[in-house]
């Protein structure tokens, strides 16, 4: 089905078009990410280089440095050892995508925990890694952890001296080869040998015989083959192992050296071709059936002379899709983190997402009820209920202080709806003050709030993204506290099939393969959310503009953090405000069909701006003919920037004004730094004036910036200066 044709049957109903839509879209062929892979090779910094290749093509170098680089089941992602120039050892293990796009740092390597040898192999459904080179030599499974910015660590073969893991495509085996027997006893010269074991690592067999060496095992993918390096004379040669009969045969025999296979998804076995040349090294990639026929040439030839090159690695062979049903909450919410968002904030954002509970804990420490958020019920009595001070409260404000409506307080004062959370000095400038004071104090940033609902026979995923303060039409309607949100709809095999993203009032809804997509948190393939500076309505592009008056560059990226978030936390159904300001939100799980019906909100909200949908940008707006209607942008301002101890003192400029203007937005930022810019909106008629504004924290050069913004909401183009 076109994605013309999907848009059209929208307005028969949005959910029953994109599920017929998804029929299309992962109805994949066996062949999926066959003739793509991935491959080191040394470069001139003698660091080596990786490359991505499809057969037919020449070879594209990544923007990253690294060994051992192993391409994911979705054939979008590359694991692979960091490397750091100047040190032979790799500083850390990461994930980057096809693109070798913004990589993810997933565990940090620290000798002596690792050893000079580590392989890599993706578990079948791509959410995990085994790695060979731990301690002495062990194999141990890598995983996220939803609370935690590193992988988790599990020992699965222990006895040491271990490398070149693989697993099964059903996740049930692993195959590796060892220098050692099970008691942890050297093989001697019968090493390397080939074993199979169950994933935990118990039950290991031996499955080649004495005068075979094997090395780089692969499963074919039904599981019931193993192929290897095997040397048992002078050259390699590539064998393979069937399990059930532990029959061991090679499927190529001449003079040359042929081993590191790879066992394709498509059933075809992709490996390398060795001899040397007048000294040098020459290798052609080449692919065989599983019985070593049909051999066909791929691509090469590759030289020594030019440096080392790797052998390839072709997507991981994909496991047995999940099969969710009603009674599959379990399931649902392991994916929260499989799809967690990576947020895309304008470089002027200066409040990113942070966690809901910065508006109940922050308080300076001077005493004062004046300097510390509060509860407080609803006008016009507006009764104190609890400071975040501990000083001047007992029990004080926080998270868990919150409840439920037709409940209590813990300090036994009854739940109204109306009550409010009311942050310290109500203005942005103070907000931004209190936001920075919170993130130098606790763990607050880069967080977001993930749920799962069952909803018309299909499962939702969704991201909740709190804000401690709302800057939108150039300060004009500014407020406290913001709820955010995006939601995933699930087809039954845990593939996405739908993303609707909240805007303001209104909501937005494209299939799953309009959104663009990076590196997350948990290395997990995320789509991007581009946030509008300010406002914090989310976008699917940075180019949309669907409103003049939401703008965001993308500079910012921030692979988040999800936490949990039940109906049963109090928090989550407590009937007050987010914040002390006419606009403020109500909690999540009072915002009707976001929470209660996903299926409904996205029916309620529009057809993507994305593919063939008409798009606005900042020229100009879309009419529903299509035309566009020209709009008057500010003129971009001019800038200078002077130290002044602990502030930084900003004069702009703007000649030729062709609007009524409104406000300009200065802000300054480390270029180095992990948080959020310094500065504000500032109120400005006639283009021309000087603003103070806090020095940033974090390492790095300075960067000051600005933009005009006019009395109707509308942005320049961004001005920046860097200062030394």
């Amino acid at each position: 089905m076109s994605r013309i044709a999907v848009h059209n049957k929208f307005k028969a109903g949005k959910l029953v078009a994109l599920l017929a839509a998804a029929g299309a879209l992962f109805a994949w062929p066996a062949t999926l990410h066959a003739s793509t892979w991935v491959h080191e090779q040394d470069s001139e910094s003698a660091l080596s280089a990786i490359f991505v290749q499809e057969e037919g093509s020449s070879p594209e170098e990544l923007p990253i440095v690294g060994q051992h680089p192993e391409l994911a089941p979705d054939g979008q992602r590359i694991a692979f050892f960091d490397s750091v120039p100047g040190e032979s050892w790799p500083a850390s293990l990461a994930v980057t995508d096809i693109k070798g796009h913004g990589p993810h740092k997933i565990f940090t390597i620290k000798e002596p925990e690792w050893h000079q040898s580590p392989r890599l192999a993706w578990t079948p459904d791509g959410t995990g890694l085994l790695a060979s080179g731990y301690g002495e030599g062990q194999i141990v499974e890598l995983r996220p952890v939803q609370s935690q910015p590193e992988w988790s660590v599990t020992k699965v073969i222990t006895w040491g001296g271990q490398e070149d893991p693989a697993i099964s495509p059903d996740g049930t085996k692993i195959a590796f080869v060892s220098y050692t027997d099970p008691s942890g006893k050297s093989l001697g010269a019968e090493a390397p040998a080939l074993y199979i074991a169950n994933r935990n690592g118990t039950s290991p067999e031996r499955l080649t015989p004495k005068g075979l060496f094997a090395f780089t095992p692969t499963f074919s993918p039904d599981g019931s083959k193993i192929a290897f390096t095997g040397l048992e004379k002078s050259d390699t040669e590539v064998y393979v192992v069937t399990l059930k009969t532990l029959k061991v045969e090679a499927l190529t025999n001449n003079s040359v050296r042929d081993e590191v296979p790879d066992w394709r998804p498509d059933g075809r076995i992709g490996y390398g071709r060795y001899a040397t040349v007048e000294g040098w090294d020459v290798g052609e990639l080449r692919s065989m059936d599983s019985k070593g026929k049909n051999d066909e040439f791929i691509a090469g030839p590759y030289s020594s002379k030019s440096g080392y090159t790797g052998p390839a690695s072709f997507a991981a062979i994909p496991g047995e899709p999940i099969t969710l049903g009603a009674e599959s909450e379990g399931q649902a919410k392991q994916l929260l983190m499989k799809y967690a968002p990576k947020m895309r904030f304008d470089s002027q954002e200066t409040f990113p997402t942070v966690t809901a509970n910065t508006i109940t804990d922050f308080y300076y420490e001077t005493g004062k009820t004046s300097d510390s958020n509060l509860l407080r019920g609803p006008s016009p009595f507006e009764m104190l209920l609890a400071y975040s001070n501990p000083e001047l409260s007992n029990p004080h404000l926080s998270l868990a202080f919150l409840q439920p409506d037709e409940s209590s307080y813990p300090n036994e004062q009854p739940v109204i709806p109306g009550d409010v959370l009311s942050e310290h000095g109500n203005s942005e400038v103070s907000a931004a003050e209190d936001q920075d004071v919170l993130l130098n104090r606790g763990d607050y940033y880069g967080k977001v709030y993930g749920r799962v609902k069952y909803n018309a026979g299909m499962w939702w995923l969704q991201y909740w993204f709190f804000y401690y303060y709302d800057t939108f039409l150039g300060g004009t309607a500014n407020h406290e506290g913001d709820w955010e949100m995006i939601q995933l709809g699930l087809l039954k095999s845990g593939e996405p099939t739908s993303v609707t993203y909240a805007q303001h009032k209104t909501a937005e809804t494209c299939l799953w393969g309009d959104v663009q997509e990076s590196v997350g948190y948990y290395g997990n393939i995320a789509p991007d959310v581009y946030v509008a500076r300010g406002s914090h309505a989310s976008y699917l592009d940075d180019s949309e503009d669907v409103e003049p008056l939401d703008v965001t560059d993308g500079e910012v990226p921030v692979p988040v953090q999800v936490l949990p978030m039940e109906g049963s936390m109090g928090w989550v159904s407590w009937p007050g405000k987010w914040g002390d300001s006419g606009s403020s939100p109500d909690s999540p799980s009072l915002q009707g069909n976001k929470w209660e019906d996903p299926s409904e909100f996205l029916e309620e909200a529009e057809t993507c701006h994305i593919g063939s949908s008409p798009r606005a940008s900042l020229s100009g707006r879309s009419t529903s003919s299509g035309d566009t209607q020209p709009t008057t942008r500010p003129a971009k301002p001019t800038l200078t920037v002077q130290r002044r101890g602990d502030e930084l003192l900003v004069r702009y400029g703007a000649d030729g004004l062709r609007a009524k203007l409104g406000a300009v937005v200065i802000t300054a930022a480390k270029s180095q730094a992990n948080v959020p810019p310094t500065g504000a909106t500032f109120k400005t008629t006639d283009g021309r004036g000087a603003v103070r504004i806090p020095m940033p924290r974090g390492q790095g050069r300075i960067v000051v910036s600005g933009r005009l913004v006019t009395a109707d909401g509308r942005q320049s183009e961004l001005a920046t200066v860097p200062l030394g």
